[in-house]
């Protein structure tokens, strides 16, 4: 377990503005197919692990859709719906592919309430979602809602007990501290509206890189300061209502599997 642990989670900045930051590094990856080959991997680990080959699947806070994309694609079979609640990420996705598979669907969705799926899915799966659930038992109790008896939900996120080094940021006056504590003491120090301010004013950034990588690498340390620890999803888990298959850490991330 990393030092980091030790930082209480702060919940993510909900701003459309830094929202618009990660739809277009999702953007610029698909463009250079950057991502490509890790979500087919998931896409084909989620086809494997499965115990089906026809069924109903729902896939929660789709982003902008790569993985339930590869998902239809390598299991025809599966009929997906995959959800998330910002419209910008419905429309890349719908527009992104095309011819759009048959068996896939993208809708507006809201993770707390599912009721429009009670008890008819047959397998619910998310990535890299679980820390924009800041009700993450509220969460949890929906999925299983949705989820048919015996059947899995599979989910992958950061791990806020292992946070990667992100190295020192070198501050315009001259100082030069660690990256991830000082995100963290902002974010606790002064309201969201301010920190989004200083993020766009250049004020947090390191001067050795340029403007967008810095926008990206801070946003993802406050996605990893979102996150929760595995004794935290196990606890989320449990008073839900899951069985717990199995939780894995692998380093800065967890992966687990529930059962209803």
């Amino acid at each position: 377990m990393s030092i980091e642990a030790e930082l209480p989670r702060i919940p993510e900045i909900q701003d459309a503005r830094l929202d618009e930051v990660y739809l277009k590094q999702s953007k610029q990856q698909w463009f250079l197919g950057n991502r490509m080959d890790d979500t087919l991997e998931e896409a084909l680990s989620l086809r494997d692990l499965a115990d089906f080959s026809e069924g109903r699947v729902l896939e929660i806070a789709c982003g902008c859709g790569e993985r339930a994309y590869f998902l239809a694609e390598v299991s025809p079979g599966f009929d997906i719906t995959a959800v998330d609640t910002d419209p910008r990420c419905i429309d890349i996705a719908q527009a992104r592919y095309r011819p759009m598979p048959p068996n896939l669907h993208f809708q507006l969705g809201d993770v707390y309430d599912l009721s429009l799926y009670d008890s008819t899915v047959d397998m619910v799966t998310t990535s890299q979602s679980l820390h924009h659930f800041n009700r993450l038992e509220d969460a949890l109790t929906q999925i299983l809602r949705a989820m048919k008896p015996g059947t899995e939900f599979y989910f992958m996120d950061f791990n806020r007990e292992y946070l990667p080094v992100f190295g020192d940021t070198h501050l315009p006056n001259g100082m030069v501290v660690p990256r991830t504590r000082l995100i963290w003491a902002l974010r606790k120090s002064i309201p969201d509206s301010e920190f989004v301010e200083l993020f766009f004013r250049d004020k947090i950034f390191d001067s050795t890189q340029n403007a967008h990588a810095n926008q990206v690498q801070i946003l993802t340390i406050c996605s990893y300061l979102a996150a929760y620890t595995p004794l935290e999803v196990r606890e989320a888990m449990v008073k839900a209502g899951f069985r717990i298959a199995e939780i894995n850490n692998q380093g800065s991330l967890l992966s687990g599997i529930g059962v209803k």
